[in-house]
């Protein structure tokens, strides 16, 4: 079934401004249940035909046009396939103009949509998807969208530790920056790099390697490896060594949810990497805060760590994680041991 088939909203049977009326939860009964399911088929329009019951294929339904169906879930779901197809997250003048509508018309649709969890709205007044329909896509087109809510937080959550905030996502070779946020203070650490960060020595990329399944992770890490060992002419035993240091270490990160660096990147200078998941369980992003070890305490029980912590589980919250702390399922099956 597709993202757009599971909304289960119809109207009050009022025959008063049908397309205007917002829409509302009833109680079911026969006739209701027949306009529910012929909207239903209208919107789900399969991709496949094939006969009943064939591998593979599925059962197209005609549908007349002039049957009956609920106007108001109609124009809905108009409005969020509008909202779905553009990508990103748009203004609610953005959306009316895209869906046709007036804005206020629009507005009252969006509540109802919010209340599903189909919508939700940013701080900034924008809309994009919401936790339902991350949980029911099944396709990447809602990744642009998902930047945006992280991107977001992100920069909300930097003046709140007073220190540098930034977001990485997989790239082809390790942890990419997509947005850093520097806090309004005279003196702060940025990163500067415009390649993917290493999986060795950074928070992020110790989270991605603890999460990430084995054969993403482990072709990366004999690469750093084999530079490292050339950069400090280490033997095969110290190599040894410094690979079951880092396995005890990504062990740690999946059992507290969060990785850290000490100094161990640049002297001087900690992280702390908190993982955003979403429905599935799938390791999306890496929120990362740094600073200087003076205001920068890399302990787990900061009120650092507890605020880069939480703001990840509410970004995966709102792309459908049903509980933010709880052990993401599939990344912790997939992750390499």
């Amino acid at each position: 079934m597709g993202i757009f088939s599971l909304l289960v909203v119809v109207e009050v049977a009022q025959p008063a401004e049908p397309l205007d009326a917002p829409l509302f939860y009833v109680m079911f009964n026969a006739r209701c249940i027949q306009r529910i399911l012929l909207t239903w088929v209208r919107y789900c329009q399969p991709k496949r035909v094939g006969r009943a019951g064939g591998a593979g294929g599925s059962i197209a339904m005609p549908v007349d046009a002039d049957q009956p169906g609920i106007q108001s879930l109609e124009i809905g779901m108009k409005l969020f396939r509008r909202l779905h197809d553009a990508g990103r997250s748009l203004r609610l003048g953005e959306l009316a103009e895209a869906a046709a509508m007036h804005p206020s018309k629009a507005h009252r649709y969006l509540v109802s949509l919010i209340r599903t969890g189909l919508v939700q709205q940013d701080r900034r007044g924008r809309y994009s998807l919401g936790p339902y329909a991350y949980h029911l896509s099944q396709s990447q087109v809602w990744r642009p969208q998902a930047a945006e809510i992280a991107i977001d937080a992100v920069s909300a959550l930097a003046p709140v530790i007073g220190e540098t905030v930034f977001l990485t996502g997989w790239g082809t070779a390790g942890p990419r920056l997509l947005h850093v946020e520097e806090p309004p203070k005279p003196f702060t650490v940025r990163p500067t790099s415009t390649e993917e960060l290493p999986i060795w020595n950074s928070s992020a990329g110790r989270l991605f390697a603890a999460y990430l399944p084995r054969e993403q992770v482990t072709p990366l890490l004999e690469r750093e490896m084999a530079a490292l060992r050339t950069e400090l002419r280490l033997s095969a035993s110290e190599c040894r060594k410094r690979r079951q240091a880092l396995d005890a270490l990504l062990e740690e990160v999946r059992q507290r949810r969060m990785a850290r660096t000490n100094g161990e990147r640049i002297p001087g200078i900690n992280s702390i990497s908190a993982p955003v998941f979403d429905s599935q369980g799938r390791l999306l992003f890496a929120i990362t805060g740094c600073g200087l070890e003076a205001s920068f305490p890399p302990t787990w029980d900061s009120d650092i760590a507890h605020a880069i912590r939480d703001t990840a589980d509410g970004v995966s919250k709102a792309f459908g994680a049903e509980h933010g702390r709880d052990k993401p399922q599939a990344a912790a099956a997939a992750a390499p041991r």
